[in-house]
Formats: structure tokens, sequence, C-alpha cells
């Protein structure tokens, strides 16, 4: 007896993640127009789709007779990106800050030590009595000056001028006289010039005057043009103070811009009154180098 076996069907469960989309092809359309149109309406559902869901670049590779298949990639949420760009700006506006306060800092340190001078010089004018002092009170005084020349920091002179470092002490003897004129009466020996008289004055407790190199001055790298040394100190009364005054020259750059330029510090120091005019009044020129 024969038995009948009967097979059950086979049914076919969809994977419901799986999204089966029909392909489009030229021979469903009249004319390639209208394929064209389907194509670009197809892409432009999938692009609005994807960047619904936050995936905005799509790479498709395809071949001759399959299926497009696509390779997508995700961008972090935006609100990531957003927080990240406001701690970049954060960081760059603090730094901002820092740099300024910095700045703000230094200047205000130049600027307090300015007043701070200033303020030294007005206690000391007010305790020894020279606030009220006449203009022409070092009329008549006679005082060494202890020119040191040489290379100063932050200097304009020339890249190679005092380059080696040598340095020239040149004493010189003046007197201050009226109408403003101070005239040398000694210079120190084997100075390498001679100078001529020149002008003198007092602005509050600034004393400024400057005598003229007679020929230039020549020795190493060490060299100036026929022109004046500018010296500039304190002073309060018949007092000129003995800490170091700057001394500075007067030159051209580019032929059209006039700059003060630093070659130096002095001393001074006062020559007494009893003291004979025909003696030694200065030592001789000293030079020192570098060691």
């Amino acid at each position: 007896m024969a038995t009948t076996t009967h097979a059950r069907p086979v049914r076919a469960y969809a994977d419901r993640r799986t999204v089966v989309r029909r392909e489009i092809k030229r021979e469903d359309f009249e004319s390639l127009r209208d394929f064209e149109r389907a194509r670009s309406g197809e892409r432009a559902s999938e692009s609005a789709k994807d960047s619904e869901r936050g995936i905005p670049v799509t790479l498709s590779s395809s071949s001759e007779g399959e299926n497009e298949s696509a390779m997508m990639y995700t961008e972090p949420p935006r609100r990531a990106t957003a927080r990240r760009k406001g701690a970049f700006d954060a960081r760059r506006a603090a730094s901002a800050a820092f740099q300024w306060s910095v700045i703000g800092g230094v200047v205000y340190s130049v600027r307090r030590a300015q007043r701070r001078s200033e303020d030294v010089s007005k206690n000391l004018a007010r305790r020894f009595a020279y606030a009220d002092a006449e203009p022409d009170a070092l009329v008549g005084t006679r005082w060494r000056v202890y020119a040191d020349i040489g290379r100063e920091s932050g200097t304009w002179m020339p890249p190679a001028w005092g380059q080696s470092g040598m340095r020239l002490v040149c004493p010189i003897a003046i007197e201050f006289k009226d109408n403003g004129v101070v005239e040398p009466i000694a210079t120190g020996a084997f100075t390498p010039t001679k100078f001529e008289a020149g002008t003198w004055s007092i602005d509050g407790d600034t004393l400024r005057f400057n005598l003229k190199m007679v020929g230039g001055l020549r020795r190493g790298d060490i060299e100036f043009g026929e022109e004046s040394l500018y010296f500039k100190t304190l002073a309060w009364g018949d007092k000129v103070s003995a800490n170091k005054g700057r001394m500075l020259v007067n030159q051209t750059r580019f032929l059209i811009r006039r700059e003060w330029r630093s070659v130096g510090t002095f001393k001074t120091e006062r020559i007494a009154a009893d003291e004979d005019a025909g003696a030694q009044l200065v030592p001789p020129m000293r030079v020192r180098v570098p060691e």
C-alpha cells in the first residue's frame, strides 16, 4: 500500500528590518527624460530621509548589472559639536584676557616706576629746600664729568657701533656760566677729541647740557662725527645728582628723521671753589675692554 506524504508549505518570513526597493529600469519608461526624472526623485527622497536621521554623507559604488549598495557615515550630534565650539571660544577668550592682562601689568609697572622716580625727586627737593631755588644757582659752579662712552642696551646706534664692548672714559671739567652757556675748562689727556662750549638749562629738576666734539671722535669701533654730546641728569638748586646720568646724540636716519640715540652714561663731581684752575683738574682718559 502506497503511503502518501503531504509536504507542508514553507512560509517565507520577511525580516522587518529589510527594506525592499524596486529597481528603476530604463525599459519601464517611454523616454529617457522620464527615466532620469524618476531616478533623481528617488535620490532626493533618500537624501531627505538621511538628513532627517543625521546622516549627511552617502558614498555609493555601482557596477554594471548590479544594484547600488550604499556606505553611510554618521556625524556627531549637533549638541556635542556646539559644546566643543563653546569650549573653544571660551579658551580663546581666556587666552586673550590673559595676554591683555600681562600687557596691562607691564604698562602699569613702567608707569609706576616713572611716578616713583618723580616722587622721590620732588621729596628730595622739598627735604633739602631746593624746590624754591633759583634756576641760576648753578652759575659759576665747576664740575668734573666722567663720560663713559660705549654701547648701551636698547640703543638705536648702528649694529657695528661699539660692538666690541670697548668703552671710553673721558673726564671733562666744565663750568656753568651766565646766559645758559656751559664751557669746558679741561679735558683728560689722550682724549681723541676737543670740546667746544655748549648750552645748559634746567626744567624742574632735570638738568640738560651739551658739548660739541670738534673734528669728531674715533677710537676702535666707537666713532662720532663733528656733533654734540647731550647730557641729562637731575639737579636741585646748585646740587647735581651723583648718580649715573644719560648721554645721547641726535642723529638722522634715512636722511629725514631726527632721533635721540643713547651712547653712554656719566657721573659728576663738584670741583671745590678753592681748587687751582691751573692744576690737573681731571685724570687722563681710560679705555676699558671686555675680558
